[in-house]
């Protein structure tokens, strides 16, 4: 769950429903701020009452974002294709020209959160905006006031992938509907992935669209985990059940530095999970006492003889 509130609808709030929410906000509700302006001294003293202590004079400034980084990780983040989306040949080229595009400059306000975390970092890693927790709750200030550029300028994924960030950052956490998991953090075109959690028929796709099933390895026990080789690149669906589960492989050739770091860090995980080598400190075990009664009897003897002879 999350409040989105502007300037107007804070200063619109009665002393009762800013009450109410500020309950809420304790009980794990998630508030995010946003200001076209530098917001008066009435709005900072009610986000002061909210949890939130704002601090700068709230001028305008310019400020550029990070680009969009290794290509590969692009088709990921926007996610599969609507299913009731029909693309044409004209439309996908369209789509891919205006998704390469720069991302304009957007505006900022001076405005920082005491003692806050980042909600957003720009190109240069300064902080941009901030959060505070309250109770189980979070609440946030996002300065940036024309975001819709990116909208205009084709970039809709980026903005999307923007309020997406900070949403999840402050909005209260859900529980997960996706009975599935893998302990692989990336699933990689021809190598096996394990999914765990199967608890229905699990069904996987060919370039076809034919189903094939896959079936859980019984040694697997209790996390009961299907072996899955996928077989083209990109978003691939999965139907556990009634469940329709996306799931996106990456192409090693496409993303070679992110597939050399995904082996590295499953050799370090094997061999942290190895058998440890054995430092148990060796203990002296006694042996039998009666051979060295034995030899004491007959050198006592011997030397008794010797004696004798003389």
């Amino acid at each position: 769950d999350l409040l989105l509130l502007d300037e107007r609808s804070l200063a619109a709030l009665s002393a009762g429903q800013l009450a109410a929410v500020r309950q809420a906000l304790r009980d794990g509700l998630g508030v995010l701020v946003r200001s076209a302006g530098a917001p008066s001294a009435s709005a900072r003293q009610r986000l002061r009452d909210l949890g939130l202590p704002v601090q700068g004079d709230g001028s305008s400034h310019a400020i550029e974002l990070p680009g969009d980084g290794e290509s590969a990780m692009l088709a990921a983040r926007r996610g599969p294709l609507d299913s009731a989306t029909l693309p044409t040949a004209d439309g996908e080229a369209a789509d891919r020209s205006s998704h390469s595009a720069s991302l304009p400059s957007l505006e900022a306000l001076a405005l920082q959160v005491s003692d806050g975390s980042a909600l957003l970092h720009d190109a240069a890693g300064k902080t941009l905006g901030g959060w505070r927790s309250v109770g189980k709750g979070r609440i946030g200030l996002l300065p940036v006031t024309d975001s819709w550029r990116w909208v205009l300028a084709g970039r809709d994924d980026r903005h999307g992938e923007l309020w997406s960030g900070v949403v999840a950052t402050l909005a209260r956490a859900q529980p997960g509907t996706d009975a599935l998991w893998s302990p692989q953090a990336q699933a990689w075109l021809g190598e096996r992935v394990a999914l765990c959690g199967v608890q229905a028929p699990l069904q996987a796709f060919d370039a076809k669209g034919a189903p094939v099933p896959l079936v859980v390895d019984a040694t697997t026990s209790s996390m009961r985990c299907a072996g899955w080789w996928p077989q083209a690149a990109g978003w691939q669906r999965l139907q556990h059940g009634d469940t329709t589960v996306w799931r996106y492989v990456f192409d090693a050739k496409e993303a070679a530095a992110l597939h050399r770091q995904a082996m590295r860090d499953a050799t370090t995980q094997a061999l942290a999970m190895g058998a440890p080598v054995s430092t148990a400190a060796m203990q002296p075990v006694p042996g039998s006492r009666w051979p060295w009664w034995l030899a004491f009897v007959l050198c006592t003897s011997l030397l008794w003889w010797l004696e004798r002879r003389r």
